[in-house]
This record gives structure tokens, sequence and C-alpha cells, in this order.
């Protein structure tokens, strides 16, 4: 193995550095922000009514900061390293980036195109369960990833499953 890049400045310290003081020497360097993991498309469709969640991961000289933008335009709000749209509609859908920037310059990621697809009539099927007598939880497996929280209500008799 062997250094490809370039070195501008060489110092020898009469010790070993600790992890913040390599750190602030890195830091000392006024790098500009580099993105290191592209944001990538959501695991899975994206259904009318389903969020939409994106990230990025970058590196440089602190204060980094985040815009997301849709279409070009920032998403009001969106400056955070991951991306949240609750209750996507067909207007969210589109390509989507991110404008990482510090005082030393910035970098924009790689456009993503989103498709937000129409609400699906079916209801996700459970295809089984699994639990004991006794135990207070129960593990349910459906047909699809469900997007509801499930709460087990008891006190009326057997119990019961109500969806919120």
């Amino acid at each position: 193995d062997y250094f490809l890049g370039s070195i501008d400045e060489v110092a020898v310290f009469p010790k070993s550095l600790t992890a913040s003081e390599v750190l602030s020497l890195y830091y000392g360097a006024d790098i500009a922000p580099v993105i290191s993991s592209q944001p990538a498309l959501p695991a899975r469709p994206v259904y009318a009514g389903y969020t939409i969640s994106m990230s990025v991961t970058a590196a440089g000289t602190p204060p980094i900061s985040y815009q997301w933008r849709r279409g070009g335009k920032a998403i009001t709000g969106q400056t955070a390293a991951t991306l949240v749209v609750p209750g996507a509609t067909a207007a969210d859908a589109g390509g989507y980036d991110v404008v990482v920037s510090n005082p030393y310059g910035s970098a924009t990621s790689t456009n993503i195109i989103v498709a937000v697809l129409p609400a699906d009539g079916v209801a996700p099927v459970a295809q089984y369960a699994a639990g004991q007598p006794g135990f207070d939880k129960v593990r349910i497996w459906f047909s699809k990833p469900p997007q509801y929280d499930f709460v087990w209500v008891a006190g009326s008799g057997s119990g019961r499953l109500k969806v919120r």
C-alpha cells in the first residue's frame, strides 16, 4: 500500500497526537465539504401517505450545513443530513438533491428521482402471528410493510388490537 495523494505541509511532533489533536489540525486546514455517502432511493416503493426519507454523509471543516432541494428549489425546513417528508403526495414526486456547504465551499449530491405511487387500496394481509398465552406481546407478519402503529388494548376480556 502507498499514498497517492499530495502533501502540502509536513510536520514532526515530539509525541503521538491524540484523536482530538489530529482533528484540530484537520479542521484547521479550511476544507470544503465532500460528500462521502450519496443519498439513495428509498428502500421500498413510496405510496401516497408514506414517508420519504433519505440521508447524506459529508465531511469537511465545521460548521457544515445542509439544504435539500426538489427540482432544484430549496425545500423549506429541510436543513439536516436526513430528509424526511411525511405523508407523501403526488406533488412530492420529483428529483431530490442536497447542497452541503461550509464557509470554504459547497458540494451538491447526485439527483435522486422519487416516484410517489397512488395509495394502495388493498390493506396489508396478516400472513401469520406468533405469541404465547401469558405474554404481553405478539409479532405479526404482513404481506407488505404496513404504515400504521399497532397498540394492544387490554381490559376488554381477551384484549383487542387497535390501529392508530
